[in-house]
């Protein structure tokens, strides 16, 4: 090995006198030939000798150079192909904005004024900012953000997040009665998720386990879709009580 060297390149002897070196390290130093001829071709734009004794990168020569080999010209940019794009992209569900009609709206209004945490003040806005995030099927940040831009005391980011998914969620509770309606379904079944209906195990009190407990229970029974289902001295909907993890399974007719 010759003085100074690092190591040495295992070339293809096809290659060799093509690619002109021999000695690689951190840097290398490109043989007179090489830089000689990247020269030629436009890519080094600096004279031989600069080129050989200032260390140039082997990433930036050796990659140049494969392009020369390639078309003489800049290495370009891969585009997959329209077959392949759609091979191998992710289906996506576009959210129907239609479905966020008056009444959803009316009632998401009157949820965010119930929020004692909120000022009167306050309501405009982040009903506003509720509103865009479930018109865009449930983008909690979108109304989390909203809530912590406005530097409420004793506002945590887990409080924030909880108003924001329970929003959502009415929302989405009013939204999915609506589907069901539309497709003639007069009942639904209440599906337990299998998670405790508690918006705050370290705060929850006596009436917290005892509605998260009739939650269990109502699991597998079935309702009207149009009044929802009698819980704890209530009627509500899967998703409706703070901290609910409910889904409904409508009973489409001629196919229970």
């Amino acid at each position: 090995m010759e003085s100074g060297a690092v190591g040495t390149c295992r070339v293809c002897p096809k290659f060799r006198d093509r690619l002109g070196f021999l000695r690689v390290g951190w840097r290398f130093r490109p043989e007179r030939p090489l830089v000689t001829r990247l020269l030629g071709l436009g890519l080094v734009g600096v004279d031989p000798y600069t080129a050989r004794h200032s260390g140039l990168g082997i990433m930036s020569i050796a990659s140049k150079f494969m392009s020369a080999i390639r078309g003489h010209g800049e290495p370009q940019a891969v585009t997959p192909t329209k077959a392949a794009a759609q091979r191998y992209s992710l289906p996506t569900v576009q959210f129907d904005s239609a479905r966020v009609t008056s009444e959803v709206k009316a009632d998401l209004r009157n949820n965010v004024e119930a929020i004692k945490e909120f000022e009167r003040s306050h309501f405009d806005q982040i009903y506003q900012a509720a509103l865009l995030s479930v018109s865009r099927g449930g983008d909690l940040a979108v109304l989390f953000n909203a809530i912590m831009a406005l530097n409420l005391p004793g506002m945590t980011k887990k409080k924030a997040g909880a108003i924001s998914a329970n929003l959502n969620s009415k929302a989405t509770a009013l939204m999915t009665r609506d589907q069901q309606l539309a497709v003639d379904a007069q009942y639904a079944v209440w599906v337990h998720s299998g998670a405790p209906c508690i918006p705050n195990h370290r705060k929850a009190s006596d009436d917290d386990f005892r509605r998260a407990n009739a939650h269990k229970a109502a699991s597998g029974k079935r309702y009207e879709v149009v009044t929802g289902m009698l819980i704890d001295g209530r009627w509500t909907r899967p998703g409706v009580d703070e901290g609910c993890k409910c889904i409904s399974r409508v009973i489409i007719p001629g196919f229970e």
